[in-house]
């Protein structure tokens, strides 16, 4: 993936958003981990002051007066401005604490057909309000790790996400209902993407058949990682991440079973309804 340029604007690319020392030595750590399995990758730092590391190919500066390490909900919304500076067309934003396990550029592709991709939140149960009604079954999407195109829709939806935050934050515990809240109001084509591009592996997790998880989302030690990353796709079949033992579990038919499936598969239609009558 070359450095491309349409209208001094960079085509594709990976976001970090960051402030503090501790999240910008994240942000370093998993910069490294995706240029280790996409070394073409250009990566976009956006920060609240002057730093430089050579991992990042840009490093934007955009200031913002109570960002902090102490202030967690002030963080998360200099995050969404963060994200509204992407100098790409075509973005994948990724948290601090992400470890890139293989390469996922493909889905750049994917938003030729969508605004924004994401994938759900199997912990976050917030409830989203819209004209004083809970909207039934609306849970939020994980904010973490994000992909989308730069469109005057979807700049217009980053800067209600920003103003639905910055109005609901004593109330949300974090960006991602608010995010939804914002949804609500905008013509945005969604697609939810599998786990697999942000497995959060202190809950439990189910994969897809031939799923490869990319993205390990989470705090642990670059050991652990290797460890998890090890353990989650030692096996593509279904399986299932037990958190609590940290290991995956799958299943698969004995080989009889596989054998007389597929020979099933070779009988005729009309002979598969003769043997379903004969149950």
């Amino acid at each position: 993936m070359k450095k491309q340029t349409v209208n001094n604007s960079l085509i594709l690319g990976y976001l970090y958003v960051a402030t503090g020392k501790r999240y910008l030595e994240e942000a370093i750590t998993s910069a490294q981990t995706l240029k280790a399995v996409t070394p073409e990758a250009k990566v976009c730092l956006v920060t609240d002051h002057s730093f430089e590391h050579p991992i990042f190919d840009i490093i934007k500066v955009v200031a913002f007066e109570v960002a902090d390490d102490g202030s967690w909900k002030s963080n998360l919304i200099y995050k969404i401005i963060g994200i509204q500076n992407s100098p790409f067309d075509r973005t994948v934003f990724l948290d601090t604490d992400m470890y890139i396990v293989h390469t996922f550029h493909e889905v750049f592709q994917t938003l030729d057909h969508f605004d924004f991709l994401a994938c759900l939140d199997y912990y976050d149960q917030s409830e989203v309000m819209s004209e004083r009604q809970v909207v039934p079954y609306f849970t939020p999407y994980n904010t973490g790790m994000l992909v989308f195109r730069k469109t005057s829709e979807t700049e217009k939806f980053l800067l209600d996400w920003e103003s639905c935050y910055r109005r609901g934050k004593e109330t949300y515990w974090s960006d991602q209902p608010a995010f939804m809240e914002a949804l609500l109001s905008n013509p945005i084509k969604m697609y939810v993407l599998h786990s697999s591009f942000n497995f959060r592996f202190l809950f439990n997790v189910g994969f897809l058949e031939n799923e490869i998880v990319r993205i390990i989302h989470g705090r642990a030690s670059r050991e652990e990682f290797k460890i998890i990353a090890k353990r989650v796709n030692q096996s593509s079949r279904q399986r299932v991440w037990v958190a609590s033992l940290r290991k995956c579990y799958g299943w698969s038919l004995p080989w009889h079973k596989k054998l007389l499936r597929q020979v099933y598969s070779w009988i005729p239609e009309g002979g598969k309804k003769l043997l379903r009558s004969l149950r």
